[in-house]
């Protein structure tokens, strides 16, 4: 919070929230989100709240930040997550009605492109049966335990994700390099990928602050997750062994 107040200029116009977070699957507590939304106030900020896996939370509770200042608060949503619609693009907005018109202008040429088929499918998630949520939401729960257990034999376990289907490893930990030793995670990415046949997200997509950790997605079965991350912390130190080689 303190830093957000060193980043905040005269130009800034929106605050752009994402709880529960991708990579981490971090869920904001009431309190910080209170804050966050008293910060837009104070500033006079537009918050653009991406709510896409507000359906998947394992503990702690979602709060939306519409519910604390609807007039100021655009909130986003998938069917994306909840509904395993994936590649179907659809979603939706609900925002102030002093810009919603705006928005569906904006939006326009992006909503001809959905297919018929997928808009039907959309409302029929919507206003259907919700009892497929909660099963998912299971799935990925033990999915999650899964993971974190399998970290946390390795002593790899740092933290355990409150909501939707990612976590993040430090392979650098992994492969055991020095702490202070360069490590390029997409480098590695792309050769995990090559050699081994597993996919991940390089730190490097989320920012410079996490330049030692891959992003690893539970929206597998629990056999690829095991065979995933285990195969994953194996390379590492392969790669390793290999980088102090060279």
């Amino acid at each position: 919070m303190d830093a957000l107040e060193t980043l905040c200029t005269p130009r800034t116009k929106v605050l752009i929230l994402n709880s529960p977070g991708n990579p981490t699957g971090a869920v904001f507590s009431r309190e910080t989100i209170e804050r966050l939304v008293e910060f837009g106030q104070r500033h006079d900020l537009w918050i653009l709240s991406d709510e896409c896996y507000d359906q998947l939370i394992y503990s702690g509770e979602h709060l939306s930040p519409a519910t604390l200042d609807p007039e100021r608060v655009v909130t986003i949503g998938t069917c994306s997550k909840s509904y395993a619609m994936t590649g179907w693009r659809v979603g939706w907005a609900v925002a102030p009605a002093r810009i919603a018109a705006a928005i569906g202008i904006a939006s326009t040429a992006a909503i001809n492109n959905i297919p018929t088929f997928a808009q039907r499918a959309a409302e029929a998630a919507l206003t259907g049966p919700q009892e497929g949520i909660a099963e998912m939401r299971e799935a990925y729960r033990r999915r999650r335990d899964l993971a974190t257990g399998l970290l946390d034999t390795h002593g790899l376990l740092e933290y355990t994700p409150s909501g939707a289907f990612y976590l993040l490893i430090d392979v650098a930990r992994a492969s055991r390099l020095a702490d202070d030793a360069p490590f390029d995670n997409l480098v590695f990415a792309e050769a995990l990928l090559r050699e081994k046949g597993i996919a991940v997200g390089p730190g490097a997509a989320f920012g410079e602050r996490i330049p030692r950790y891959v992003r690893v997605s539970l929206a597998r079965s629990d056999d690829e997750i095991q065979t995933g991350i285990s195969g994953a912390l194996e390379f590492a130190r392969e790669y390793a062994e290999r980088a102090l080689t060279r």
